[in-house]
């Protein structure tokens, strides 16, 4: 199959032709007028005509479209083995290889084979139609990505692509995450996970029992917060959870209804409370309502004991639209974690979110977020010293409620030492020109949409943790300890520059020679040249 693709713009290359035939064609009118034999006019228009289809090859220039694999070559690196060579041979069904050291620069698709490429290796490919492929003969990272900054209490997110030789493998974060399995071959997914502690976080990435590298970012620790607690009775469970929150350092106030009019208040006075906890009997209580209507803060429903009629009273006071089932008929189900909760669970509706299997549901309606929760009895973890469960189990409850921070800054990670990197920083105060990032200067543009953010790209020359401005710090990995992903970086390097890259799956185009057209033009010249001659 041949595809014209003209040298010049469609319009102007059909005009140009157009033109000449039109020109070419009109003395054949007058040397018919003036009685010339009808076979030197066919002589005279078959070589024009011969003349004209040569300019058009060149002025068109034809390119014969060809399946990526017709004409293909595989070049592989030196580390390769020959079971992959010979596995590739056979998948892509080519004849010709190369190793690259071997390899002579011609126009023929390229498959490259190999996972230890430098720069200098794929400079000659700049030009050329090529797809890279990876050996798939051992563990591979070819892509994960994660925040490099979060807040204390934010969920970390882990996305990945990675090859399994086994045919079945667990993948985990450290020891916190869920375990995701993996099948023999490539497996991309997500895994998420709330990490505890604040400053520098490293954790392993573990395939069974291998370590593949370490998820290295930052934890920002949050602002403090305020929250209130207004119960008819603490019981131990809030006693455990307003203690915990002032150890770590947020306002906590208090407020007891002892009788129909009596109640006592503890802890200082606050005018701006951002997330209240109450029990049921609070939800009656017009200054709730009021402050929850008004967009004040964040609702925290505790100590439920009838979870159908209190959904029902939140669905009807705040409009949402919470929904529950009973699934056991037990006086209450332990989760994983231990806890003890009512046998119910919230179903899954739009635009909630559900944590601690099923038995917290949170909604967000007018700006603010409400919450209720089945746990009964949590506190049994704190006498039991297991302090880091307890705080995994309310600050991933916490960190959904709690309002946005006056200032953060956004990291993707990995950052890869040489390889260019966004960053954005929001602060509601001031906006720096520039941010400092170890030995590198990071210039900053604010954003013309939203006068609080400010963006900037920089390509760190420093590996290891990297100290930056605001008491941050982020991780630089070096080519040894990713290495797929910096090879993955180079290869996208080289063919982001090449017009030319087309991809495995589809036709790529093999230029028709301009010479053909050249050496037409010259011989129907001279023909025209000599018929006058000859006659």
């Amino acid at each position: 199959m041949v595809e014209l693709d003209p040298i010049v713009s469609w319009p102007i290359a059909i005009s140009i032709l157009l033109i000449l035939l039109i020109a070419g064609l009109l003395p054949l009118n007058f040397y018919w007028k003036k009685g010339v034999s009808s076979s030197r006019l066919l002589a005279k228009g078959l070589l024009f005509l011969g003349f004209w289809l040569s300019l058009s090859w060149i002025v068109l220039a034809p390119n014969r479209l060809k399946e990526a694999g017709d004409d293909a070559i595989l070049v592989y690196s030196g580390s390769v083995d020959r079971d992959q060579l010979n596995f590739w041979k056979d998948s892509l069904a080519i004849q010709k290889t190369r190793r690259l050291d071997q390899y002579q620069k011609g126009t023929e698709k390229v498959y490259l084979l190999g996972d230890d490429f430098e720069l200098d290796h794929l400079y000659q490919f700049k030009d050329l139609d090529f797809e890279w492929l990876i050996p798939q003969n051992k563990t591979q990272i070819k892509s994960i990505h994660w925040k490099g900054a979060i807040r204390k209490g934010e969920t970390q997110r882990l996305n990945y692509s990675i090859y399994s030789p086994q045919e079945e493998s667990n993948l985990q974060v450290g020891s916190i995450s869920d375990t995701v399995l993996l099948q023999k071959g490539w497996n991309s997914g997500a895994v998420e996970f709330l990490p505890a502690g604040v400053g520098k976080i490293s954790l392993p990435l573990i395939l069974d029992l291998d370590t593949l590298t370490q998820i290295r970012f930052f934890t920002q620790a949050p602002q403090p917060k305020k929250y209130h607690f207004q119960v008819g009775f603490p019981g131990a469970e809030i006693r455990t959870l307003s203690n915990w929150l002032r150890g770590k350092g947020e306002t906590v106030t208090e407020q007891i209804q002892l009788s129909r009019q009596t109640f006592l208040q503890s802890g200082p006075d606050s005018d701006s409370l951002e997330i209240q906890l109450v029990d049921p009997s609070q939800l009656s209580k017009k200054a709730i309502q009021d402050w929850v209507k008004d967009g004040k803060g964040s609702l925290v429903v505790l100590n439920v004991s009838d979870p159908a009629s209190v959904a029902s009273q939140v669905n009807r006071l705040f409009g949402t639209g919470f929904q529950v089932e009973k699934i056991s008929s037990e006086i209450s189900r332990q989760l994983s974690s231990g806890i003890e909760a009512l046998p119910f669970q919230w179903k899954e509706m739009s635009g909630q979110e559900l944590i601690q299997e099923g038995a917290i549901a949170i909604q967000e309606i007018g700006g603010v977020k409400v919450a209720i929760s089945f746990i009964q009895e949590s506190f049994p973890l704190m006498l039991e010293g297991n302090e880091a469960e307890y705080e995994q189990i309310w600050s991933e409850l916490l960190g959904k409620l709690e309002p946005d921070e006056s200032n953060s800054i956004q990291l993707e990670a990995p950052v890869l030492l040489g390889v260019n990197q966004g960053i954005r920083l929001m602060d509601q105060d001031s906006l720096p020109n520039y941010w400092l990032g170890g030995e590198d200067t990071i210039y900053l543009r604010k954003s013309a949409i939203n006068p609080f953010l400010a963006e900037g790209e920089f390509q760190t020359s420093e590996s290891g943790w990297v100290k930056g401005d605001r008491d941050f710090a982020f991780y630089s990995y070096e080519p040894s300890e990713l290495p797929l992903m910096h090879v993955a970086n180079r290869v996208h390097q080289i063919q982001a520059s090449n017009p030319n890259q087309v991809g495995s799956s589809q036709q790529i185009k093999k230029p028709l020679s301009p010479w053909i057209g050249l050496i037409g033009m010259l011989l129907f010249l001279g023909g025209m040249w000599l018929e006058p001659k000859l006659n």
